[in-house]
C-alpha cells in the first residue's frame, strides 16, 4: 500500500491515513482519518492568512512577506537545478536546454497550458529521444 501511495500524486500522509482509516473502520474511519490529517493544517493556514490580511499594512507583516520572497526564489532555483541534473546527465545538456527553452517559449509566448507542454514533452521523449539515448 505504501508503494501505491507513493506512486499517486499528492502528500503520502493523507493517502496512508485514508487507507488505514478505511481498513480499520470503513468509510467513517476514512473520513475521520482524512479530516484529522488535513483539518489542523488547513485551519492553521486559514487563521494565518486571516491575521496577515488583517495586518497587511503593518511594517512587520510587510517586512516578513518581502524577506520571504528571496528565500522562495533561492528554493525554486535549487529545485530547478536539482531537477535539471537528471535529464542533463541522461540526454545531454544541449537537449535538456533545447527542451526547456521551447517549453518556456510555448508557455509564455503562446499561453499554452503547462499540462499540454508536459504531454508534448512525454511524446517527444517517447518518440524521438528513445532512439538517441
Amino acid at each position: 500500500m505504501l508503494a501505491l501511495g507513493n506512486a499517486l500524486p499528492g502528500p503520502i500522509a493523507t493517502k496512508i491515513a485514508a487507507y488505514v482509516g478505511y481498513d480499520v473502520y470503513g468509510w467513517f474511519g476514512l473520513t475521520v482519518a482524512l479530516l484529522a490529517t488535513v483539518l489542523p493544517s488547513a485551519a492553521a493556514l486559514i487563521i494565518l492568512l486571516t491575521v496577515m490580511q488583517k495586518y497587511k499594512q503593518s511594517p512587520v507583516v510587510k517586512g516578513m512577506t518581502l524577506l520571504v520572497q528571496p528565500v522562495i526564489a533561492v528554493m525554486m532555483a535549487v529545485l530547478t537545478w536539482t531537477m535539471a541534473k537528471g535529464p542533463a546527465d541522461s540526454i545531454g545538456i544541449w537537449q535538456t536546454l533545447f527542451i526547456a527553452v521551447i517549453a518556456f517559449w510555448v508557455i509564455k509566448r503562446h499561453k499554452v497550458h503547462p499540462a499540454l507542454v508536459i504531454l508534448a514533452a512525454f511524446a517527444y521523449g517517447g518518440l524521438v529521444l528513445r532512439y538517441t539515448v
